[in-house]
């Protein structure tokens, strides 16, 4: 079982599965291509290493966290071919976006004030919501019509 996309909010602890049959190895993982430690409090052994459960605990989430875990598992000997890297998984650390902002032509309009755009001419109308982890979704309507829009 390899780990998947997962999300979490900050404070919070989440576990990264991975699971190997008939596991030979050790284990490992690895954060954004770069080998991680275990650390007590921190990044724990989910699980019994020894029966194949090489996930991985990781406590307190804060932004330093998100980004791309993978799990490996060491070649059984010297001259075995059998190493083991997971795809990766991307861990989440969750953060509120700014509340929306209006922009015509790239001018933020104040809060709870209106806009005008003149007759036939034309105007850059956005809505913008910044810094979210994920990215916020923004949803215009036009009448009873929608359009879903990644920010």
């Amino acid at each position: 079982m390899e780990p998947s996309r997962t999300e979490v909010n900050p404070g919070g602890s989440v576990v990264l599965a991975c699971r190997i049959y008939n596991k030979q190895g050790e284990c490992s993982w690895q954060k954004d291509g770069k080998p991680q430690g275990m650390f007590v409090g921190k990044y724990e052994w989910a699980g019994d290493r020894d029966a194949g459960d090489c996930s991985v605990r990781v406590m307190d989430a804060a932004e330093m966290d998100d980004g791309g875990w993978e799990c490996q598992v060491t070649a059984s000997a010297f001259t075995a071919q059998d190493a083991l890297t997971s795809r990766v998984a991307r861990l989440v650390v969750r953060v509120a976006p700014n509340r929306p902002q209006m922009e015509v032509d790239k001018q933020a309009v104040v809060a709870g004030h209106n806009f005008t755009v003149k007759e036939e001419e034309n105007a850059r109308i956005r809505c913008v919501s910044r810094f979210g982890n994920p990215p916020a979704v923004i949803k215009w309507f036009i009448g009873e019509s929608s359009c879903i829009l990644q920010a």
